[in-house]
């Protein structure tokens, strides 16, 4: 009767066993399925298609969960964009100084915008020069392959390949050009006072420089970051914005204009500030920034 009790119970506890596991609650397959990661699609963007040599190459990093599951991946600091030349010499390059959680539902879109050439050379602290790309065609896309408690080896999601060209500096473009090297390799010398009469120059000398933006958000990063002189770096991101209010560079300006303010402390100055470019730019990347930095920017980033 003994024997007939146990062989019962060892019946119902197999088939409790199984049903939980056909539903994902024990081990085995159940476990398995949570382990599979969200189906996604990475789409890349470029800005346009032609870039003269030391030019910011913008790129926009788009992640969409077209699945059923969500996920926690990074926008990676390390070998998430693929170039390669006609030769096939492959570059890869990082969309972010560090590694960017984030957590992507079904049906949710992410996504990341970043300049190839590594936060325009500035060498400061963990910023390291970045080389510039030479003049060729290039193909690249954008891969997904680093998550949270998944396998980092794999490869999530993988756009087309989509392709640029970048240009060679001629004239006065050329020596625009060395004139933002010259200032890049007297920063790293901790010349800054140098590094800044080289780009006043290029801006006082080349007005119609396709490097000019350029030259002016690094103004805005040495006055900030260097000199600490926040009120002149926020004038300096205000001035940018006005001039060229269509490059990704006064895009960053905005950017900057809400970092000086959470470095200050100043909570209302910086909604004020938002607030302001809000209105003088409506319906513009400008106000949709400032409308983003509203949005993240939390109580916390105050204090």
């Amino acid at each position: 009767m003994k024997k007939k009790i146990n062989k019962i119970f060892t019946i119902v506890v197999l088939v409790v066993y199984f049903l939980l596991s056909s539903l994902g609650m024990g081990h085995g397959r159940g476990e398995k399925i949570e382990g599979k990661p969200p189906i996604l699609k990475a789409e890349l963007q470029l800005y346009k298609r032609q870039f003269l040599v030391g030019e910011p190459i913008w790129v926009n990093c788009k992640v969409t969960n077209i699945g059923d599951k969500a996920g926690k991946f990074y926008f990676d600091n390390v070998d998430a964009l693929i170039i390669k030349d006609l030769k096939g010499t492959a570059y890869q390059c990082s969309i972010a100084i560090e590694r960017v959680p984030f957590t992507i539902k079904p049906g949710q879109v992410v996504e990341k915008e970043s300049d190839l050439l590594y936060y325009y050379g500035i060498p400061e602290n963990k910023f390291k020069p970045y080389n510039y790309l030479p003049p060729e065609k290039y193909s690249i896309y954008y891969e997904l392959n680093h998550s949270v408690g998944l396998d980092t080896s794999n490869v999530y999601a993988k756009s087309e390949i989509d392709t640029f060209q970048v240009l060679a500096a001629e004239g006065n473009e050329l020596k625009a050009l060395n004139l933002l090297q010259e200032s890049n390799n007297l920063l790293i010398e901790k010349k800054t006072e140098q590094a800044i009469m080289n780009l006043d120059q290029l801006i006082k000398n080349y007005p119609t420089s396709s490097y000019l933006s350029l030259a002016l958000f690094r103004k805005i990063i040495i006055y900030r970051i260097y000199f600490e002189d926040f009120d002149k770096a926020e004038a300096l991101s205000y001035d940018l914005v006005k001039r060229f209010p269509h490059s990704r560079e006064a895009i960053r300006a905005v950017e900057e204009v809400s970092a000086i303010y959470q470095i200050k402390k100043d909570k209302n100055g910086f909604q004020n500030a938002m607030t302001n470019l809000i209105r003088k730019y409506p319906d513009s990347d400008i106000s949709k920034e400032a409308e983003k930095q509203m949005q993240q920017v939390k109580d916390k980033d105050f204090k």
